[in-house]
């Protein structure tokens, strides 16, 4: 485990979450960690998601922040991969991010329908 000058250090090496990334502002955070040095991956899961209630403004913006999830996988897949993997990786994120909105639209679409006829 590092030492809090080492967690410090890397913190203002790195710099801390950007807002503009909104409540998913930590995924760009570790990554710029991971650009600036070591991060280790953890199997077991050490938070627990929940999902939101109906008509959340972060459940209803879900395009909004799969799009911003897309943006900041863009900006540091360059800095894992080169040449055709490089290549490779971006037309996957492109596929995963494109899937999503389908996956979404429709959805979404089912549960206007769904309420409409209930």
């Amino acid at each position: 485990m590092l030492e809090p000058s080492s967690r410090r250090r890397a913190y203002t090496q790195s710099g801390l979450y950007d807002a503009t990334y909104g409540f998913i502002s930590d995924v760009e955070m570790w990554m710029r960690l991971a650009r600036n040095g070591d991060v280790a991956y953890v199997r077991e899961p050490l938070i627990q998601v929940r999902i939101r209630e109906e008509g959340h403004p972060e459940t209803v913006n879900w395009a909004k922040w799969a799009r911003v999830a897309g943006q900041i996988h863009r900006k540091y897949i360059p800095c894992a991969y080169r040449g055709p993997e490089l290549v490779l990786r971006k037309l996957a994120l492109e596929y995963r991010v494109a899937r999503a909105l389908i996956r979404g639209v429709s959805a979404s679409g089912l549960q206007r329908l769904r309420r409409q006829f209930a």
